[in-house]
């Protein structure tokens, strides 16, 4: 993140996605964002909103400027963003299809969308879904240990919405 121009960040709507401990959206808070959504599953809700307000009381962020929600990917959205930060969120393929649907429904074709994803199987079904609604431009790749994949730093852009949703059987189910 700190080879991202701050003014990606200064007087933005920041969304963090799979946010974790928070660590990003509180920095993107630090660049001067105007309001950072950070948000995650449900069990990690209690950890991140602790953390946030840890960092929030010794930082001098303003209170208001971060909100701690829970996010659950596919749900439909009401709202978009200026930038959305997603780091190791690819990580299931199970879940591509609803995560890349978030990204679709939280950004508008002025939104940047930054994520960090490394390089492994698991993560093809996510890259393959994005190059269907997004284009892809590859910032910068680093490996921190020689043991470790490779992270690909991308900027995202919106270039479709049209999203393939699958097919609904009757009963619910999908395929």
């Amino acid at each position: 993140m700190a080879k991202i121009p701050e003014d990606h960040f200064r007087e933005k709507r920041i969304l963090e996605v799979g946010s974790g401990l928070g660590i990003i959206g509180i920095a993107a808070a630090l660049l001067g964002a105007s309001q950072v959504t950070l948000t995650d599953k449900a069990c990690v809700l209690d950890l991140l909103k602790m953390n946030v307000e840890a960092n929030v009381a010794v930082s001098g962020i303003r209170k208001d400027v971060c909100q701690v929600e829970k996010l659950i990917w596919g749900d439909p959205h009401d709202h978009t963003y200026d930038t959305i930060l997603a780091s190791d969120v690819a990580y299931d393929e199970r879940e591509a299809f609803a995560l890349v649907s978030t990204l679709v429904d939280t950004s508008s074709n002025d939104t940047n969308i930054y994520v960090a994803i490394p390089e492994r199987e698991d993560a093809a079904a996510f890259w393959n879904l994005v190059k269907r609604n997004f284009t892809v431009t590859i910032l910068w790749k680093q490996r921190w240990e020689p043991h470790q994949s490779e992270v690909h730093v991308c900027l995202l852009k919106k270039c479709n919405s049209y999203l393939l949703r699958p097919p609904k059987f009757t009963d619910g189910r999908t395929i």
